[in-house]
């Protein structure tokens, strides 16, 4: 085999070694703190309220990792939440 092919080979081999160690470090998973922490920071952005008054629980159905309720008896805001960390919509699409 010509050097100059061996060379493109091993390149190529380099640079797919390169990319997959780049994106097998990117895609790290998401804690169930973390999640409900940025859920709750958007809680209190949008509604002034406390990030105590935050809740998670398991969800219940499939696609759907956790429930997150924040607010008071008389106004609740509900974040439902798969496990990536996306918001699911109420029609079951993440949003973006």
């Amino acid at each position: 085999m010509p050097r100059t092919v061996l060379r493109v080979v091993l390149g190529l081999v380099c640079v797919a070694g390169a990319l997959g160690l780049w994106l097998g470090t990117r895609h790290t998973p998401v804690s169930e703190t973390e999640v409900i922490s940025a859920i709750a920071d958007r809680y209190v952005t949008e509604t002034g309220g406390a990030r105590s008054d935050c809740v998670a629980r398991p969800g219940q159905t499939d696609g759907v990792w956790m429930v997150i309720n924040c607010g008071t008896a008389s106004s609740i805001s509900q974040y439902i939440v798969d496990r990536q960390g996306r918001l699911i919509t109420p029609d079951g699409m993440p949003q973006t």
